[in-house]
């Protein structure tokens, strides 16, 4: 089944962590078994029941179309939404993720200060990538990118983003926006882990408090 969010329901996922870079696994405290996948805090897709493929299957058809009024808001209450977070030690990880963990993903290595030369890159379906504060131009609390060096990689190399960085959506990747942190901004590395039926393997940093105001610099499309 597909949902829209109502404004107060994208006010509190943009206030809590993604899952992985562009997407939030979310469940309804108050029915822990409703598990559902939201795409930039408004687009969500109830994975309760269905098997992964299906739920693919109905993106593809949702992409095609336009939000309209008729499409129904999701029925939780804000207070009531949590984030799954991508160590997952649920039951989510083991209905959605491969058995072929590789070395840790970024929010179970340590911290570390971004050396304020760096550029990082948020790859995206959405041009609104509502991750990005545009206004203050820096990202929000708990957003992922990868490296400028491996969106190289992945461009150059012709790989497929998609797989690269297990994402949950097979639909292109059309947006590249550019971040360079400052010194006192604090990241996580990893790897991502094997997801959605890709194997991942692409690095992954993960800003838990956000960057810094005039931090993003650019939006471009993806491989120019």
């Amino acid at each position: 089944m597909i949902y829209r969010t109502h404004y107060t329901q994208e006010r509190k996922l943009l206030s809590l962590p993604e899952t992985g870079m562009g997407y939030q696994i979310v469940k309804d405290i108050q029915q822990t078994n409703r598990t559902f996948i939201i795409f930039n805090a408004e687009k969500c897709f109830d994975i309760t029941t269905e098997l992964y493929g299906n739920v693919q299957k109905e993106h593809y058809f949702y992409e095609s179309r336009m939000f309209s009024e008729q499409t129904p808001i999701l029925n939780v209450a804000p207070s009531n939404i949590i984030v799954l977070q991508n160590s997952f030690k649920n039951d989510v990880r083991t209905e959605f993720y491969g058995n072929n963990p590789r070395s840790k993903g970024a929010v179970d290595n340590p911290k570390e200060y971004a050396d304020g030369k760096e550029i990082f890159v948020r790859l995206s379906h959405y041009e609104n990538d509502k991750r990005v504060d545009f206004h203050n131009r820096k990202l929000l609390p708990g957003t992922y990118t990868t490296t400028f060096d491996d969106y190289r990689f992945c461009v150059d190399k012709y790989q497929n983003p998609v797989a690269r960085y297990a994402l949950p959506d097979d639909a292109a990747i059309r947006w590249a926006f550019f971040i360079q942190p400052k010194n006192t901004d604090i990241l996580q590395r990893g790897i991502v882990q094997p997801a959605f039926k890709h194997e991942g393997g692409g690095v992954e940093a993960y800003f838990q408090y956000g960057t810094s105001k005039n931090t993003y610099h650019e939006k471009r499309n993806y491989g120019e």
